[in-house]
């Protein structure tokens, strides 16, 4: 939705090393949201509103789209997940009422992630960020529990879904089912709906 958000986001970012105030400003910009959104709509802010979704998506035209299996493991993302909030909680708790280190300190941890994920891009596909992202883990565990697609029985289960999926995810091994695609790491960006020359995905 907002393809250029990558560019805001560094922009606030870099001034937030020289006005701390502006960083604590982005901080809130850019986490409190997936709160506020997650339980409504999952990951649909993965896909439409993150600044490294939107950055990811711009290259990803030219990194491969499979995903190693490592990066799906679930003990990497929960261990990521732990450390990023331990991380997240010292900082509250170390710089709380003095808001410049405060903001500082979180615009420190908002480039520490930033670099990581454009690190991941170098030996892996565009959103493998995404797999282990904490905020991303954050809005599928906060993700209702309901139909993200609808693949109708017009599928002809060619994969291609799968192939452009950014998750590595398969939407075609849920054709015809009735409560449709429920997998809670499904974005809902609508590139499989996109591609699929039998129109048989309906993002919901």
């Amino acid at each position: 939705m907002f393809k250029n958000l990558f560019i805001l986001y560094i922009g606030l970012l870099t001034l937030g090393l020289f006005e701390p105030i502006i960083g604590l400003f982005s901080a809130l910009l850019f986490i409190v949201p997936v709160f506020i959104i997650a339980p409504f709509s999952g990951r649909w802010g993965c896909a439409h509103l993150c600044p490294h979704g939107s950055f990811q998506d711009l290259f990803g035209l030219f990194i491969r789209n499979t995903i190693p299996a490592w990066l799906k493991s679930s003990w990497l993302r929960y261990g990521v997940l732990v450390m990023a909030f331990s991380l997240w909680s010292y900082t509250l708790i170390t710089n709380w009422g003095n808001w410049e280190n405060l903001g500082l300190a979180l615009t420190k941890l908002l480039w520490f992630s930033t670099i990581i994920g454009l690190g991941l891009m170098t030996v892996a596909p565009a959103r493998a960020w995404c797999n282990i992202c904490p905020m991303g883990t954050v809005a599928k565990i906060l993700a209702p529990k309901k139909a993200k697609l609808m693949i109708t029985t017009d599928c002809v289960y060619c994969r291609l879904c799968a192939k452009t999926c950014p998750m590595g995810l398969s939407p075609y091994m849920e054709r015809g089912k009735i409560d449709g695609f429920t997998n809670p790491d499904c974005m809902r960006c609508g590139r499989c709906a996109n591609f699929c020359f039998k129109h048989a995905i309906k993002v919901k």
